[in-house]
């Protein structure tokens, strides 16, 4: 069970609303951490300044800069108590679509985008832009714009940037990364690309978490956490209905690429809004995946629909993708390989770039 901040009378994610009774607010737009008075029928966005109350009532980054929590005062004001400002770094609002890597950035004279694990990656800095290429594609497979998708281990933020696209740049999107180290250069990628997706400096959850192996370099991809220890220092931490009222709207995808964190995230998989899940299957072992945990998803209704071998690394670990839906009429084509087959097919990509398992 997750514990969640006590924010001054913020409402259900779902209602868009924040505030009190007495005196109602509406949550920011593209996903701004921000509580405007109901007054300006909108929160943030074009023309926020020439709504009733103007600039400091109605747009999110004024309201931002007031420093005014919603623990402590009315709308407008921050549903964020003060403490947590830095953990939760909010969407940035960008109009438009970002650049996201894996694909070209124009259509082609015959209409189509080229799809490669290198196109794109060139305004990214990471060590290896094309080692996120199997989560990005399914990442366009099976996520949609309506989604609110939570990703954990963004590290330096191609995948996330990919989802961003995939959400329509709706601000959507919650990436969490514990490794202090990684910060800088994901937050950069972001706001370079464009790419509306708030970011969690820590990790989501009531555990209290540590990093595991902390003396690696930190462009290395394999960071994981632990259990703090008793009396050691924990990562920072938010509950999951605090950036669900943050972004206005409840998880309905996440996706899970954090090296064997799966058990931790488990009783979030539970939750009926999540309907799909996106899993790197790194760390634990194949044995370990297909005996525990693909059980432990059939039985909370998960359906697999997609497995695929990791490009860089075939014969180390796999992709899956899951979603909540009936399962497969008897004798169709075979579930966990015909949407991996069909994607590659439409796209014209390689089969050596993308390893469908059958």
């Amino acid at each position: 069970m997750l514990v969640a901040l006590v924010l001054h009378g913020c409402l259900a994610a779902e209602q868009h609303t924040c505030g009190t009774t007495a005196v109602p607010g509406i949550l920011g737009t593209h996903g701004l951490a921000a509580c405007c008075p109901a007054s300006c029928g909108e929160c943030g966005g074009k023309g926020c300044q020439s709504r009733p109350g103007g600039k400091e009532a109605c747009c999110a980054g004024a309201i931002r800069s007031s420093a005014r929590t919603c623990d402590r005062h009315a709308p407008p004001c921050l549903p964020w108590p003060a403490a947590h400002h830095e953990t939760w770094q909010p969407a940035p609002g960008f109009v438009g679509l970002p650049h996201a890597p894996g694909a070209s950035r124009v259509e082609s004279r015959k209409g189509k985008r080229r799809f490669g694990p290198v196109l794109g990656c060139a305004s990214f800095e990471t060590p290896n832009c094309a080692l996120e290429w199997d989560e990005w594609n399914l990442v366009r497979a099976l996520v949609r714009p309506r989604d609110t998708v939570l990703e954990f281990g963004a590290r330096f933020g191609t995948t996330s940037c990919v989802l961003a696209e995939a959400t329509g740049n709706s601000g959507r999107v919650i990436s969490v990364e514990p490794d202090a180290r990684a910060h800088a250069t994901l937050l950069s990628n972001l706001r370079r690309n464009r790419c509306n997706v708030g970011v969690v400096l820590g990790t989501v959850g009531e555990a209290a978490q540590a990093l595991r192996g902390t003396a690696r370099y930190y462009g290395r991809y394999d960071q994981s956490t632990r259990d703090a220890r008793v009396g050691e220092a924990s990562l920072p931490r938010l509950g999951l209905h605090d950036i669900e009222s943050a972004v206005g709207a409840n998880v309905s995808v996440a996706l899970v690429d954090c090296e064997g964190c799966l058990p931790s995230v488990m009783h979030i998989l539970k939750r009926p809004s999540v309907r799909t899940l996106i899993l790197e299957e790194d760390a634990l072992g194949a044995h370990t995946y297909h005996s525990i945990w693909y059980p432990a998803l059939e039985r909370i209704g998960f359906i697999r629909v997609w497995l695929a071998a990791d490009t860089m690394y075939p014969g180390s670990f796999n992709h899956s993708g899951w979603v909540r839906r009936p399962p497969c009429a008897a004798g169709s084509e075979d579930c966990s390989t015909s949407l991996c087959v069909r994607y590659r097919d439409e796209r014209a990509i390689a089969r050596r770039k993308l390893q469908c398992l059958q």
